[in-house]
């Protein structure tokens, strides 16, 4: 039997090709226990799901990742909908294209959750690119 991840952590992107390479790498350095990686594009019209791919193609350390590409854009909410449906976890971590996330982070929030058993956690992320 596989043990559920510690948290779902959900990249949601769209048009974002010029920050998504330092978002998703951001996730893939995690430091902490066993999560699950799901990025979903939301039919992206530049190249940010084909960077996506190309940041993934070699990783191989401990988080699953999947990735994903949405056949037609379905808008915030909706998309978010499809991403929870696709999460194992009860804790879903956010982030957006454009947020860069320290190596500890998602520990963090486990540990809070844990401790706190608080329903929304909130922690800001540092953003890339022009709209810094």
């Amino acid at each position: 039997m596989t043990q559920t991840p510690a948290a779902s952590f959900i990249l949601l992107p769209y048009c974002q090709e010029d920050t998504i390479t330092e978002a998703v790498q951001s996730l893939l350095n995690q430091k902490c226990e066993p999560i699950e990686i799901i990025i979903s594009d939301d039919a992206s019209t530049d190249g940010t799901f084909e960077k996506i791919q190309e940041v993934i193609k070699d990783y191989r350390g401990p988080h699953p990742v999947l990735a994903r590409r949405n056949e037609v854009n379905l808008g915030l909410n909706r998309h978010i909908a499809r991403s929870v449906s696709l999460a194992t976890s009860d804790l879903m971590i956010w982030a957006a294209g454009d947020d860069r996330n320290a190596p500890g982070w998602a520990q963090k929030v486990i540990d809070s959750y844990r401790q706190t058993g608080a329903k929304l956690i909130y922690s800001d992320a540092e953003t890339v690119g022009p709209d810094k």
